[in-house]
């Protein structure tokens, strides 16, 4: 027989071994209610813990937008005009630009942001449309905080059947005014106006012959009056082309991003350098010398047409004229509200972007 001290030891191993299956039993019986937390001794202070039953939440889908979220955006896009899929894809550095504009241009854009981050919009136009591009935003950069848009801003806009020119339009003008965008090379650019006025820079000249061009008023002939004695009596109220170059260029650098063309304060302008030219009379010989102002110097404009060349030596931007062709040099952002862009070149078609019907 075994003694008396060895059949406890025995029972207390049989018990720890069957009592975690009892307890596995009873909790599936009774159910979460044996799992509630028992009442705290008199005395004793502590939280008191609802039964799980009583707090469980269920979970949210993925798809479902949490209600603490960001926010919420959807784009969708189409495209009114595109090219066979057969044709070559762009190559050359102009087909590639000419892309990216038919991309907006020719893209119909059905946009809804609501409270979305302005980095999160942009990156759901970029997809919807496929354009290249790039965003300059506020950063910290060897310890230095770099100027940029606010990426996080929230967005709350909503656009139906509007161009890709139109929704970045109303993205810069939410970003803050000094927001714009702008296209270089193959690339669209998002960011302030000081940062990208050091990309994108090109040249364009403009034939303006056709703008300085007024024609002359036409005066009938009276009865009874001698036509050269009419004509002599009326006052002469048509202005030259030069002129009207000075007044378009006075309008240009005032109304088409006249940051622009202000006077670079870095920039010391000293009085515009004069030199003397004999200019001849426009009726009969003879003629007079005047003063005709250089346009190679530090003076910030020139608007009168009589003492020299129009010019104007912006700290962004600059334009000057040579006869009757307009000469302009800035960034694209101050460009393209002059001279626009070239023609589109429409995108190729894929099974996502197909022309609308």
């Amino acid at each position: 027989m075994p003694s008396a001290d060895i059949i406890p030891t025995q029972l207390k191993r049989a018990a720890c071994r069957t009592l975690p299956a009892m307890l596995t039993t009873l909790a599936l019986a009774v159910g979460p209610l044996a799992l509630a937390t028992p009442p705290a001794p008199a005395g004793e202070s502590g939280p008191k813990l609802a039964p799980p039953s009583l707090v469980h939440r269920p979970s949210t889908p993925a798809s479902v937008p949490s209600p603490t979220a960001a926010g919420t955006v959807s784009v969708r896009a189409r495209f009114i005009e595109t090219r066979p899929a057969s044709t070559a894809p762009a190559s050359t550095a102009d087909e590639r630009r000419a892309e990216q504009v038919g991309r907006l241009q020719f893209a119909r854009v059905e946009l809804e942001s609501d409270g979305a981050p302005l980095r999160d919009v942009l990156r759901a136009f970029r997809n919807a449309i496929g354009i290249n591009l790039t965003v300059f935003e506020e950063r910290v950069e060897d310890g230095t905080i770099v100027s940029g848009v606010d990426g996080t801003l929230p967005i709350d806009l909503a656009l139906s059947d509007v161009s890709g020119f139109e929704v970045l339009d109303q993205l810069a003008a939410l970003a803050g005014k000094r927001a714009t965008w702008q296209i270089d090379g193959s690339v669209v650019q998002f960011g302030l106006k000081t940062t990208l006025k050091d990309f994108g820079k090109r040249t364009e000249p403009v034939e303006a012959a056709d703008l300085a061009l007024i024609a002359p008023d036409w005066i009938g002939p009276r009865l009874g009056e001698d036509l050269l004695k009419q004509l002599k009596a009326e006052a002469y109220n048509r202005l030259d082309s030069d002129q009207v170059l000075g007044d378009l260029a006075r309008l240009i650098s005032t109304h088409c991003e006249p940051e622009a063309f202000e006077p670079d304060p870095e920039r010391a302008h000293s009085p515009p350098s004069s030199v003397q030219q004999h200019t001849p009379a426009k009726n009969g010989p003879g003629g007079k010398a005047r003063t005709r102002v250089n346009p190679n110097t530090n003076a910030p404009y020139n608007f009168a047409p009589e003492v020299g060349p129009i010019f104007v030596h912006g700290k962004w931007a600059s334009l000057q004229t040579h006869g009757t062709t307009l000469s302009l040099a800035g960034p694209d952002f101050v460009l393209r509200q002059i001279v626009g862009y070239p023609e589109p070149l429409a995108p190729r078609e894929t099974a996502s972007a197909e022309p609308a019907k």
